[in-house]
């Protein structure tokens, strides 16, 4: 059932169970939630993860609005960039909309699923995701060594708990010579 339910086989009463060849062949699923530093491992990169900056901060009014907070409202901030074979491939801003909190320290290892579990003490259970191509900013240009007139791709994700209340956004922001990605889904049935 869980091999269904990923698109990995198909089952068909009276014919059996086959295999779903073409979604074994997408190495990076848009449709799936994962770490991205083990995905990209797994990939065959030589993974390396820097945290450009760990803080606490407010929710700025696009982040509140995905959110469903208050513009202004406390919330810790990471910024991370991945790196595949020694150059820059993804850069990620993780917001954790939560109280203020002192005794906590976070390292490189850090992942969005833990930290949401310490500062809300709730599980992410399923994640939209809004993807748009984008050209990026002196910052963007800087950390992820691209040019100006570079096309980059946004993911733009919401956690969310098993009762809906959202527990955190992050916005990704990928080169395009990285890894390609795709997704599964299934088709209507025709009966």
């Amino acid at each position: 059932m869980k091999l269904e339910g990923q698109g990995l086989i198909a089952r068909r009463a009276h014919q059996g169970t086959f295999a779903n060849v073409a979604a074994m062949s997408v190495p990076f699923r848009i449709d799936q939630s994962y770490e991205l530093t083990e995905r990209l491992g797994k990939a065959g990169y030589e993974v390396k993860v820097d945290v450009l900056r760990a803080e606490w901060s407010e929710l700025m009014d696009d982040e509140a609005y995905d959110l469903e907070a208050a513009p202004g409202a406390p919330c810790f901030r990471v910024l991370k960039r991945w790196l595949a074979d020694g150059r820059p491939l993804i850069l990620a801003e993780d917001v954790v909309p939560a109280r203020r909190r002192d005794d906590i320290e976070f390292d490189d290892e850090y992942s969005i699923f833990e930290s949401v579990k310490t500062l809300r003490g709730m599980s992410v259970e399923w994640e939209s995701a809004k993807l748009r191509p984008v050209l990026p900013d002196p910052v963007t240009q800087e950390v992820l060594a691209v040019g100006p007139q570079d096309p980059l791709l946004t993911i733009c994700l919401v956690g969310v708990s098993l009762h809906g209340e959202r527990l955190y956004r992050g916005h990704e922001t990928h080169v395009p010579d990285g890894p390609e990605y795709g997704m599964v889904r299934r088709s209507m049935r025709r009966t």
